[in-house]
């Protein structure tokens, strides 16, 4: 392609959260459900990813996490739905911070395989959208969360209108 032909677009800003030097360190140092409890409290500034993409959390406990997405034309793909790179990235989030409740201080873990299933396409017609990520096996190396995000097509809540999107992948368990 010529050169001269090239259109450039004006850039999107985005304003995300600084990342201060102690906070991937008390994240290494804290065990996992008092540091997620503490960014829940607003004790310390929500993970930049979560500035990011614009979701956050809604719900931590032992081994689960909840977390809600607002689907923005931002996040749109080509075709005007949520780019699935986007909702994967919120159920990797929600299932690493299900693992990070069971984690002690000191232990950190990183993402094995993950496989999501887009059974619908989310827009900003969609509302918001609870992913759910939860452990459904505690080894000693390898832990397998699972995480669900699902959206209710019209309110109020009724089971059999509920869409969703499913993910499962084992995280590796590293050793300090």
């Amino acid at each position: 392609m010529d050169d001269a032909a090239i259109q450039v677009r004006p850039q999107l800003a985005l304003s995300v959260t600084a990342v201060t030097p102690s906070f991937p360190e008390r994240g290494r140092t804290t065990s996992g459900r008092p540091f997620l409890d503490a960014i829940f409290r607003g004790d310390i500034p929500p993970l930049p990813i979560c500035d990011l993409v614009d979701f956050s959390f809604a719900a931590i406990a032992d081994g689960r996490v909840d977390m809600v997405l607002k689907p923005q034309k931002s996040q749109y793909n080509p075709i005007g739905s949520v780019h699935g790179g986007i909702i994967a990235t919120v159920l990797d989030s929600v299932m690493g911070c299900a693992v990070h409740t069971q984690l002690p201080a000191g232990r950190t873990y990183t993402t094995l395989p993950i496989k999501v299933n887009y059974l619908r396409g989310i827009n900003r017609d969609t509302g918001s959208v609870t992913a759910i990520g939860r452990v459904i096996h505690l080894g000693r190396r390898r832990w397998l969360p699972t995480a669900l995000a699902a959206f209710v097509l019209q309110a109020p809540y009724n089971p059999e209108c509920t869409r969703h999107n499913t993910s499962y992948r084992p995280y590796l368990y590293i050793p300090a």
